[in-house]
């Protein structure tokens, strides 16, 4: 089951860059469905194959089509992120860019220490509905996600604060992380929740090396000079995993209590996502412990924080909001589904699951829809990180594709926005740090 696991992961991270294990050394015959592993990856293949001719066939037929794109002058760092004011005009974040596309065994190693950037200041940019830049204000954080508010004033949010500015760029308000107050000042009870959470991480920890480990040695049962070169990859790559993990689990004993719950206030201090309703706002923040992701509200001027949704799960850091009449549309991309929740984070719809080969049934690739919005017509629309951007009804009938924006596929964040006029559609093209235009065909 392991191996399996193992493999799946490995085919997620890396089909596309390089072939793994589909073709044998010179000479050797042809894998076959005697090589499970290799019928898996012939599976994925196909079901590859059939995921890009119904992406194809759709993308001609959109009745988006783009045609520009939204970017900063060189040297003044990427876009992060936007959002679409009720009056048309998108309002933009930026700073130094991010790097995508990493392979899973790199993506390990770098949980093990930060990576540097070049020094670029972090902005606020008013653009019109041209893409014409009006003005943009230097911000005193990095920016991670930014949303509107009805009265097109803005809040973003990004290294544990949230920043409210109004239509004009004049700064209203900064505060850190608010729905984190009450954890600091009972800071003796959430340091004994954090030990326990973390005492079980560790043995967590434990069972998955010893997992590894013992995997290792199936492979190692067999002479080297016998394995084929799937087995020989395989090799390489779980040793390669096994070392980091064991490196992380040794990091994990090390810490000290009050390193614990440090980096536990940290974690949670996180904002990632950031939606603004006529009532309330709403962020995402991390979980203290683990890889899962919770949605606080709060009132626009950031008082009352109440958590109304836990333990959403989202990959590489991806967990999007987009009020929904009162409540929230949540694109919880790992589960391939989008939840609809009231204000109290109770949960009112849900729809979505996961279809790798038809476009129009559900939702590919490991972890979608990544992001949503609303469109003129009260209608969701939802992307995904190959471009897809869909159109549903909030009961989840699905209505059409809109279109296909020109990206690299990968797990990532894939913002998308909508004119109030619903002629233009813009999704975020985060490798490249710009926003890609899409033009409604007349």
């Amino acid at each position: 089951m392991l191996r399996s696991l193992l493999f799946g992961w490995f085919v997620y991270g890396l089909i596309g860059v390089n072939r793994l294990w589909a073709d044998d050394e010179p000479g050797s015959p042809k894998a076959t469905v005697d090589d499970p592993q290799a019928a898996i990856l012939d599976q994925f293949e196909r079901e590859e194959k059939e995921a890009a001719q119904s992406l194809h066939k759709q993308t001609s037929a959109a009745p988006f089509q783009q045609n520009e794109t939204i970017a900063l002058p060189a040297g003044e760092g990427q876009i992060l992120g936007f959002c679409v004011l009720p009056k048309g005009e998108v309002v933009a974040i930026s700073g130094a860019g991010e790097n995508y596309g990493e392979s899973p065994v790199a993506v390990v190693f770098n949980l093990l220490g930060a990576k540097k950037t070049n020094a670029v200041a972090n902005r606020v940019h008013w653009f019109d509905s041209a893409g014409k830049s009006v003005r943009n204000v230097e911000l005193d954080f990095k920016p991670k996600a930014v949303n509107a508010a009805p009265d097109s004033s803005v809040y973003v949010v990004g290294e544990g604060k949230i920043a409210h500015f109004d239509a004009g760029g004049k700064k209203l308000a900064v505060q850190e992380s608010p729905h984190m107050a009450n954890a600091i000042a009972n800071k003796e009870k959430f340091a004994t929740e954090m030990m326990e959470r973390h005492d079980e991480e560790v043995a967590s920890s434990q069972e998955q090396v010893d997992q590894l480990a013992e995997a290792l040695k199936e492979i190692e049962a067999k002479p080297a000079k016998e394995r084929s070169a799937s087995e020989k990859q395989q090799y390489a790559q779980t040793k390669s995993v096994l070392a980091a993990y064991q490196q992380m689990l040794q990091a994990k004993k090390k810490l000290t209590r009050e390193q614990v719950v440090e980096r536990a206030l940290e974690r949670a201090k996180e904002l990632h996502r950031v939606a603004v309703g006529a009532k309330h706002i709403f962020v995402v923040t991390n979980e203290p412990t683990g890889y899962g992701f919770s949605v606080w509200r709060m009132t626009h001027d950031f008082t009352d924080p109440k958590k109304i949704v836990s333990n959403l799960s989202g990959c590489c850091g991806q967990m999007d909001i987009q009020v929904a009449g009162e409540g929230l549309a949540i694109a919880e991309n790992s589960r391939h589904r989008v939840l609809l929740v009231d204000s109290d984070g109770k949960t009112t719809h849900e729809f979505g699951k996961s279809d790798r080969t038809d476009v129009t049934k559900g939702f590919g690739g490991c972890c979608n829809p990544m992001n949503t919005c609303l469109d003129p017509e009260g209608c969701l629309l939802t992307s995904e990180s190959n471009g897809l951007v869909k159109r549903y009804k909030l009961n989840g009938d699905f209505q059409a594709i809109l279109g296909v924006a020109k990206v690299t596929a990968g797990c990532k964040n894939s913002s998308i926005g909508i004119s109030p006029k619903g002629d233009r559609l813009y999704y975020f093209d985060v490798q490249k740090g710009q926003i890609l235009v899409l033009a409604k065909s007349t």
